[in-house]
């Protein structure tokens, strides 16, 4: 079984499962069958993903905790220590990612709607998701640097001017066409990656502040596998 000749795993608790397997002789088909699983397949592909990713979903550490316990260990440390690991990764990855995020950003414009969440969502995600209805891109005049208030004020506003212009326009054309997530409500113009300008249907600036923009991300799946967006069909982006 392939368990039995997968590489040493980097993650805390499947090194711990890994090196146990290897010094007790147990076979993955025994390990498997002593976590309660009636379909080896499925359940090697699980455990295969945990050495691999470190995934561990709740049922399968539920099991595990249950099968440990049964030879006399305690791994609720070992847990608690990978899900500390897990954390100190997943801050070195978001500080990582913040810095590639703020060298590529480019100012742009975020369009708010009535709803939050499209419907029908499989119509949003088929014609552009988020990148289609939510998001204005600007011309390359405005969009070429960040844009600060506080150094640079006169460009600043001069900028604003002409991006409150800019969502006037599009909100008279398209603020009120069929959209998976309903009439356009405001716009909120990122003129930094932690500076934006809100901006009201009419063109007007309703306030100033500093913060990013919230991550979407919507798809279709089938099976639990992600559909790859080069396969729908884009409606033209207005």
């Amino acid at each position: 079984m392939k368990l039995d000749h997968v590489f040493t795993p980097r993650d805390r608790l499947a090194r711990f499962i890994h090196e146990f397997l290897k010094a007790n002789e147990i076979s993955a088909k025994t390990f498997l069958d002593d976590l309660g699983y009636s379909n080896r397949g499925k359940a090697s592909d699980k455990l295969l993903l945990a050495y691999d990713s470190g995934q561990f979903d709740n049922d399968l550490l539920k099991r595990l905790v249950n099968y440990f316990d049964k030879q006399g260990l305690n791994i609720r440390p070992v847990i608690i220590a990978k899900t500390i690991d897990d954390e100190e990764q997943n801050k070195k990855l978001i500080e990582e990612q913040e810095v590639r995020d703020r060298a590529e950003f480019r100012p742009f414009v975020h369009i708010y709607h009535e709803r939050s969440q499209p419907s029908p969502i499989f119509i949003f995600a088929m014609t552009g998701g988020t990148q289609r209805w939510q998001r204005l891109e600007l011309p390359s005049t405005l969009s070429t640097g960040v844009v600060s208030q506080e150094k640079y004020q006169e460009k600043y506003t001069a900028t604003v001017n002409e991006v409150c212009a800019l969502v006037k326009r599009h909100f008279e054309a398209h603020g009120k066409d069929y959209n998976p997530l309903g009439n356009v409500t405001e716009y909120r113009f990122q003129c930094g990656y932690d500076e934006y300008v809100s901006i009201s249907v009419e063109g007007l600036v309703l306030a100033r502040g500093h913060g990013t923009m919230p991550r979407y991300r919507y798809g279709l799946t089938i099976k639990d596998r992600r559909i790859p967006e080069s396969l729908f069909l884009k409606a033209e982006v207005p």
